[in-house]
């Protein structure tokens, strides 16, 4: 009886062990995350590379693919000056061993740019110009797939896709 018993103490040590483990690891996806989006708002855009793997790929809501933190921050820069203010909610996120999750949806304010007509420009006919620019509020969904490197959590996938316009 006293063999089961000590089988039956080690078992629930470990398991006990794993789940420390994997909170841990939950609590660093968090650090991540805010870490990403403080970064991200603030226009601390470079700071984000060292976020990534080198073989990370960032999935956009048009399809297009970055592969590896210099490409993946060379997008991010190109958008970051139309967006302010993001805001994610938290669906699910986690972690077993050194791979992570961390998915939700997101909003952000997106301006938008008005027409604009420069240099030597003649115009006849008929013409209609429409577009003052403006801002709107973009939603989506995105989902981040982590793994962890020498200790550090970095992002090996990100996707994100915007919800269509509600008419």
């Amino acid at each position: 009886m006293k063999p089961l018993l000590l089988l039956l103490s080690a078992i629930a040590t470990v398991a006990a062990a794993q789940n420390a483990l994997a909170a841990s690891g939950d609590d660093e996806i968090v650090q991540v995350r805010n870490q990403w989006v403080a970064d991200f708002n603030a226009g601390k855009v470079d700071a984000l590379a060292a976020m990534y793997s080198a073989d990370a790929v960032l999935l956009n809501g048009k399809g297009e693919r970055f592969q590896g933190p210099a490409a993946i921050v060379a997008y991010l820069k190109t958008i970051h000056g139309q967006t302010s203010n993001l805001k994610l909610t938290i669906d699910k996120f986690g972690s077993s061993g050194d791979l992570g999750y961390d998915t939700g949806s997101f909003q952000n304010t997106v301006t938008t740019a008005g027409v604009m007509i420069s240099g030597k420009v003649m115009i006849t006919g008929k013409v209609s110009m429409t577009g003052g620019g403006g801002t709107k509020v973009v939603e989506g969904n995105f989902a981040v797939i982590l793994r962890k490197d020498h200790g550090k959590w970095l992002i090996v996938e990100q996707i994100s896709i915007e919800k269509p316009p509600t008419p």
